[in-house]
């Protein structure tokens, strides 16, 4: 993870500015099309296309958007081959009341579930944090957070 992915995730589009792009489905939220607009400006590799992916199938992003646990489900088109922490970033865009659950999913598979109460997810956001640059970032955690219990 890169720090600027890291800083989206915390921080989303935080501009005053409307998106450039008209939105293109009514029962999007503009906050939603604004996270969604900066996603695929500042991370062209991965979400580049993913506008005019969401403006050409609006049934599949509906459905997913509309899921009690989008993060549970296989995410439309492309979107289902990223990474854990891409996802996450997509998630944010379309559904923040979800994140918390999906990040406590994504610690867990890689860390174990000890890891996922309410205060070893934001020591865990502030290590993240600490270490992005870091390879070894498993075996940084595991290291700060044994000193810490």
């Amino acid at each position: 993870m890169r720090q600027d992915e890291l800083e989206f995730f915390i921080k989303g589009n935080v501009s005053l500015e409307p998106a450039e792009r008209a939105k293109p489905f009514a029962w999007l939220p503009d906050e939603c099309w604004k996270h969604m607009s900066l996603l695929s400006e500042q991370f062209t590799e991965k979400f580049g296309t993913l506008l005019d992916d969401f403006a050409e199938h609006e049934y599949k992003w509906k459905r997913w958007y509309d899921a009690d646990a989008p993060e549970s489900m296989k995410y439309p088109k492309q979107y289902k081959k990223l990474s854990g922490f891409h996802r996450l970033m997509l998630l944010r865009c379309f559904r923040i009341d979800r994140v918390y659950r999906a990040i406590t999913d994504y610690v867990s598979g890689i860390m174990g579930n000890r890891y996922t109460t309410l205060l070893d997810i934001i020591i865990i956001i502030i290590i993240i944090h600490e270490f992005h640059g870091d390879t070894s970032l498993k075996q940084n955690f595991r290291a700060a957070v044994n000193v810490t219990y």
